[in-house]
């Protein structure tokens, strides 16, 4: 299956630190649990800021940022062209109490490593990929998890210690210097990574100056929390060889690896959130609890 996978902002590479607890919640289904309106055709479709999206999937997770638990939507769109285009985003629900680009020492820094490389090949178990639901153990296997967080956790340790770079603390430096650590060094556990590497990894900000700003919602609200703000962490453009039922259905239902990370400070403990994230075909409506 020849996809063409490529990450379609700029955003500046960033973030950090965590700890080893999974506090993914919740996976929600498509349109069918958040009303999408119906277009001229009859067809769901949930505009966020400048995303029409046919297909959305919603995971849940708890964090140290907020008391509150934050979430993760992603919205694939097509795009159409010669390459049959698809555009895979990620956003990031937070209460309204929330301001992520708040700065300052007694802030806690985040960022989200995306795992779009293994995307397309990496799927829960189950009869249709369009509908199967689960979590990160069952997609990637709980050795895996356990040991990619274990990974990021000592990389990032060594990373924030062991550079005498003036910037060493700074999100952009850390997660990027992560991103490029674990791209090539995938634990023999995680047998989706192909010869040992996971592609693409997409790394974003989180909080800070260099994070983006919530979005303009409309009739459609894509995520869990009453009045949650939803921002736009990461975007990446995928180029379908066909539009063969199987290359196309990868891009759409593929599931994506995301790790939350949190730190702050020189505190000991950070955050690693492992969720999986995919959408859920549009006769979905129930949530699947992890």
């Amino acid at each position: 299956m020849a996809l063409s996978w490529s990450s379609s902002m700029s955003l500046p590479t960033t973030l950090v630190l965590l700890s080893l607890t999974q506090f993914s919640i919740a996976q929600l289904s498509t349109c069918g649990a958040v009303n999408c309106p119906l277009d001229q055709y009859s067809r769901p479709g949930c505009v966020v800021g400048n995303t029409t999206a046919s297909e959305l999937g919603i995971s849940s997770f708890t964090s140290s940022l907020s008391p509150q638990p934050l979430t993760w939507t992603i919205a694939v769109q097509s795009v159409g062209g010669p390459l049959n285009t698809f555009e895979r985003n990620f956003f990031i629900g937070t209460p309204p109490s929330l301001n992520l680009t708040a700065s300052g020492s007694s802030q806690s820094q985040a960022c989200a490593l995306f795992f779009e490389g293994v995307a397309a090949y990496t799927e829960f178990p189950g009869t249709d990929p369009a509908y199967d639901q689960g979590t990160c153990d069952d997609a990637l296997t709980q050795g895996c998890v356990n040991d990619i967080r274990t990974q990021a956790q000592t990389e990032l340790v060594n990373i924030r210690s062991g550079s005498g770079e003036n910037d060493s603390s700074s999100p952009a430096f850390v997660c990027g210097k992560l991103g490029e650590t674990l791209r090539d060094k995938a634990p023999t556990t995680c047998t989706v990574a192909s010869d040992g590497r996971w592609g693409d990894i997409l790394v974003r900000p989180l909080t800070g100056g260099a994070a983006a700003s919530p979005i303009k919602q409309g009739e459609c609200h894509p995520t869990t929390g009453k009045d949650y703000n939803l921002t736009l962490a990461a975007s990446n453009r995928v180029d379908a060889p066909s539009r063969n039922t199987t290359e196309v259905g990868a891009i759409l239902f593929g599931v994506t690896p995301i790790m939350t990370i949190v730190y702050k400070g020189d505190e000991p403990e950070p955050e690693i959130d492992l969720s999986c994230l995919k959408t859920i075909g549009p006769k979905a409506n129930t949530t699947y609890n992890e």
